[in-house]
């Protein structure tokens, strides 16, 4: 007599399936669409643990904001681009029909216009969107470099400046903050402070002399008009974007009221054939 075979009660489950989550939609567009107002990172950069850092270099953040044009946005400029041309192309009959349904020259050249403004509220938010990525590096490479040597001057700044006074007067003691603007503000007031004496005897005796305080100084003033710049460049891919959106929404309210009129034009004469791209 065989033995009966034990049922398995092992079960098994699928592997875990990536979800590819699309980005948020835009804030201003009333359609569905990318990422559209470009976000550079801030100017705060996180510290490793607790609120500041003292002397260790801070990390720098990675822009990781997404700068995709909407792909349904693209699509409805090469839909208008079908209606046209099947437009143009349309037999005698459609076109003796066509201003009886509204389709007029005045019509027509109504949406060509919408389309070129469209067009080019595209173009131009694409271009405000590379330069507020660019301005965004060009802060990142300009508070990594301040930062740096900002440091190596509090490190070799204890070394030399030993009382209470001049301590608090260069902030040495200070905890440096990890926003971007407010270290710059903070950075700058400090080495000016170390431009007076006696400091900068005190200074120029470890090799911090004036012209490096001077060096030093110029980089983190440099490291202010990088965040100035990269704040208006933000402001304006924002402005572009809504502008974008606006423009295309236009559209979009054109080619369906085009679309209507020829699909009732065709309904109502069925001797009639919808042009290419209705």
């Amino acid at each position: 007599m065989t033995a009966k075979r034990k049922r398995s009660t092992t079960t098994t489950t699928d592997a875990p399936v990536q979800v590819m989550t699309p980005p948020p939609a835009d804030a201003y567009a009333p359609a569905p669409v990318e990422t559209a107002a470009p976000q550079p990172v801030d100017t705060a950069a996180p510290a490793p643990s607790g609120e500041a850092t003292k002397d260790e270099a801070a990390p720098v953040r990675v822009p990781r904001a997404h700068h995709y044009q909407a792909v349904e946005q693209l699509n409805l400029l090469l839909r208008y681009q079908e209606m046209r041309t099947g437009l143009a192309s349309a037999d005698d009959a459609f076109h003796a029909l066509m201003p009886a349904y509204g389709l007029t020259p005045a019509f027509l050249a109504a949406g060509e216009a919408l389309y070129a403004a469209a067009d080019d509220a595209i173009a131009q938010r694409h271009v405000a969107t590379v330069a507020a990525i660019e301005a965004t590096a060009v802060q990142s490479a300009a508070y990594r470099l301040a930062r740096a040597e900002y440091m190596g001057f509090r490190k070799m700044g204890r070394t030399v400046v030993t009382d209470a006074p001049g301590r608090v007067a260069l902030f040495l003691d200070e905890a440096v903050s990890n926003r971007m603007d407010v270290f710059a503000q903070a950075a700058e007031s400090a080495l000016v402070a170390a431009q007076e004496e006696p400091y900068a005897a005190l200074l120029a005796a470890v090799t911090f002399g004036p012209e490096r305080i001077a060096a030093i100084l110029a980089m983190v003033r440099a490291l202010a008009a990088a965040i100035a710049a990269r704040q208006i460049a933000a402001n304006r891919a924002t402005i572009a974007t809504k502008q974008r959106n606006g423009a295309v929404d236009e559209l979009r309210v054109f080619v369906q009221r085009l679309a209507v009129e020829v699909d009732t034009m065709v309904r109502a004469n069925p001797h009639l054939r919808a042009p290419t791209g209705f």
